[in-house]
C-alpha cells in the first residue's frame, strides 16, 4: 500500500504541475464562434446584400478560427500551446527514486 500512496502522490503533484488555464487562441477561438453564433441570427430575414454579405464574413471567419485552433491542437509539441518534456522529467526522476529505493 505505500507504494500505491507513493503513486497516487506524484499523479496529484503531476496535476498540479499542469495547471488549469485555457491558452489565449482557444478562448479566442470560442469567442468567435460564440459572438458569430448571436449576431448570426439577427440577420435572419433580411433580403438585402450588405447582410447577406456580412453573414458570410463572420461563418467564415468562425469556420476559420475553429480550423487554426485544430491544427494548432493537432500538432501538441509545437508551437504556442506546445506540451513540454517537464512532466515526463518528473515523473521518471521520481520513478528513478522510487526504484533506488527498492531492493
Amino acid at each position: 500500500m505505500p507504494q500505491l500512496d507513493k503513486v497516487v502522490e506524484m499523479r496529484t503533484s503531476r496535476l498540479g504541475d499542469a495547471g488549469e488555464e485555457l491558452a489565449g487562441l482557444i478562448w479566442f477561438a470560442m469567442m468567435v464562434a460564440v459572438g458569430v453564433s448571436i449576431v448570426y441570427t439577427w440577420f435572419f430575414g433580411s433580403n438585402l446584400l450588405i447582410p447577406q454579405v456580412l453573414m458570410g464574413v463572420l461563418l467564415a471567419s468562425a469556420i476559420m478560427a475553429l480550423v487554426t485552433l485544430a491544427v494548432v491542437l493537432g500538432h501538441p509539441f509545437a508551437g504556442e500551446l506546445a506540451i513540454s518534456n517537464k512532466g515526463f522529467w518528473t515523473v521518471l526522476r521520481d520513478v528513478e527514486g522510487m526504484l533506488a529505493g527498492t531492493p
